[in-house]
């Protein structure tokens, strides 16, 4: 932009300068014409054959060559310096030229790196548009494969922790918890249990079929607490929490179980209890009452976010 700027101006002042010396040479011309032309003629008085011419006269005529010889070396002069301009002038157009034929041809090898450029970046976006679309496969397979290997788990929330707990003491707890609700299994048909880091058991049972049968008899612990197990099972601060049974769930499935509550929580805020938005796990699978009533599956956060978008 700077070069071609200079190139106007430039350009310009050549103008200027051949205009000058086109005045300069047509007032030389002028002149020229003007000596070389015949004396008008004009009705001159005849003068008498006795008449000089006077002293006055001659001088006069003198001074005029004089006077037209001085003016030709400065027209002249000015004609040599403006030529003299001239080609500075041209010199520096031309200076001007390469330098734009170089911006130019950087220019364009600029722009051919630039389209490589973005093939290349077309390229590594759907590469990585590619690569992204298999982790999220991934997650789901691995998701997938996470929830299947808990079936047989169930998870115990509520169960008083114990000093120095060790897994032995887990699975009597699960036994205890088990024997509460009536099931007819007990604790031999536990494989393991241990605690979260959260404060909750994970139960491990010899089969699926004794996992559904507790599972199904979860409802029994409704209204019961701590206080309700053996008083060697009592939390040490004397505190008494329910006692819930819940499906484990793996942990991309317990974070969207965590986050779906707690949206829904100010929405349930003040509603009467069969006005409440109700949430649910089926096999491992999350599911979320819509407007309607129904049970609706989750299994993202846009999932939910579809249903309740103001959340």
């Amino acid at each position: 932009m700077i070069w071609f700027t200079l190139y106007n101006m430039a350009e310009n002042k050549v103008v200027r300068i051949a205009e000058s010396d086109a005045l300069v040479v047509e007032k030389v011309r002028n002149t020229v014409v003007a000596s070389l032309s015949p004396p008008q003629q004009q009705t001159k008085k005849r003068a008498r054959p006795d008449s000089v011419p006077s002293e006055g006269a001659e001088d006069n005529s003198e001074l005029s060559g004089i006077s037209d010889r001085k003016m030709m070396e400065a027209i002249f002069v000015t004609v040599r310096e403006n030529k003299e301009k001239l080609s500075s002038f041209e010199q520096s157009l031309s200076f001007v030229n390469a330098e734009l034929e170089d911006q130019k041809r950087e220019n364009a090898m600029l722009k051919k790196k630039n389209e490589e450029m973005e093939k290349r970046m077309t390229a590594m976006e759907e590469k990585m548009n590619g690569l992204e679309i298999d982790l999220v496969e991934q997650g789901k397979m691995r998701d997938e494969n996470e929830q299947n290997s808990r079936m047989v788990n169930l998870e115990i929330s509520g169960v008083p922790q114990l000093e120095g707990e060790t897994d032995d003491d887990c699975k009597e707890l699960a036994g205890k918890v088990m024997a509460l609700v009536g099931s007819k299994y007990s604790v031999d048909d536990v494989d393991d249990a241990h605690r979260k880091m959260a404060g909750g058991l994970i139960v491990r049972f010899m089969s699926r079929t004794v996992r559904k049968e507790v599972y199904e008899k979860r409802f029994e612990l409704i209204g019961k607490k701590a206080k309700d197990l053996a008083p060697r099972f009592r939390r040490v601060d004397g505190k008494d929490d329910q006692l819930y049974i819940n499906e484990n769930l793996s942990y991309d499935r317990s974070k969207l179980m965590k986050f779906c509550r707690e949206k829904l929580k100010p929405l349930n805020e003040g509603a009467a209890k069969d006005d409440r938005i109700k949430m649910k796990t089926v096999r491992g699978v999350i599911k979320v009452q819509n407007s309607s009533g129904n049970f609706i599956k989750v299994k993202s956060f846009a999932d939910f976010k579809r249903l309740y978008p103001d959340a």
